[in-house]
């Protein structure tokens, strides 16, 4: 015999498998601080790579005007200019990502949560079932 119930309940837990809950599930097989270390160090790395094309840009642009001044230029300056630029990019960037994927975890245990009261309950018609 059929039971509706049950079969609306596989029928969600199947939508849940195959969209959304399929990166939640992925998810919620890291620990928070690798999940998010993972996440932090892939920002640092595309900053970093980002920084150093723009720099480059720059310099390619501004290269007559730096060779005709390059006498007056106090490199020093200029170099604590540009690391104070980089690692204040990077700890902008840093937060809004430790932020967005601390969320985004947050959000995928809640939703595994669900899941796993949905599994339980089709554990119990299982049980029903079998006795």
């Amino acid at each position: 015999m059929l039971n509706n119930s049950k079969i609306k309940l596989m029928t969600k837990l199947a939508i849940y498998e195959e969209g959304k809950g399929k990166e939640a599930i992925k998810i919620h097989g890291h620990f928070r601080s690798d999940y998010l270390g993972r996440n932090m160090l892939k920002t640092a790395f595309a900053v970093t790579i980002a920084y150093g094309i723009f720099l480059m840009l720059w310099v390619i642009y501004n290269f007559e005007e730096m060779i005709a001044d390059i006498y007056k230029v106090n490199v020093e300056a200029l170099v604590i200019k540009g690391v104070g630029i980089y690692l204040g990019l990077l700890i902008v960037y840093e937060l809004i990502t430790y932020l967005r994927f601390s969320i985004k975890y947050m959000k995928a245990e809640d939703s595994i949560k669900r899941y796993k009261k949905r599994l339980k309950k089709m554990e119990q018609f299982y049980k029903k079932e079998s006795e």
